[in-house]
């Protein structure tokens, strides 16, 4: 489970880093289409020149969704490192408990017990 976990989180992650670009470079989603809707008169003359002022937000923006990812991933193994060790303990118990209740059992077959 613990890699399965894993593994979609990965999928997860680079799917957004490979989409959020596209997105963005279409002009993200709905404000592209509140800037088409606008006279002509009102848009920008060169629309080029905005472009590489937001270069630099947009790879801050993806830099930090990239740590925040990780972060969560190492979250996530964290977590299901603790869960492997508690399963661990868990089945210790249960085999303790088996070869009690078979000690037990030969305890009862002994002659003279009651």
């Amino acid at each position: 489970m613990t890699t399965r976990t894993r593994s979609k989180l990965k999928r997860t992650a680079i799917a957004v880093l490979v989409a959020f670009p596209a997105w963005v470079a279409s002009g993200g989603g709905t404000f592209a289409v509140a800037q088409d809707s606008q006279p002509a008169e009102t848009q920008p003359a060169t629309p080029a020149t905005a472009a590489p002022a937001s270069g630099p937000d947009v790879a801050g923006e993806l830099k930090q969704l990239q740590q925040s990812i990780e972060a969560q991933a190492q979250v996530v193994a964290e977590h299901s490192q603790e869960l492997e060790n508690e399963r661990a303990a868990l089945r210790q118990e249960m085999d303790r408990i088996a070869a009690l209740e078979a000690c037990t059992r030969k305890y009862r077959m002994l002659p003279g017990t009651p």
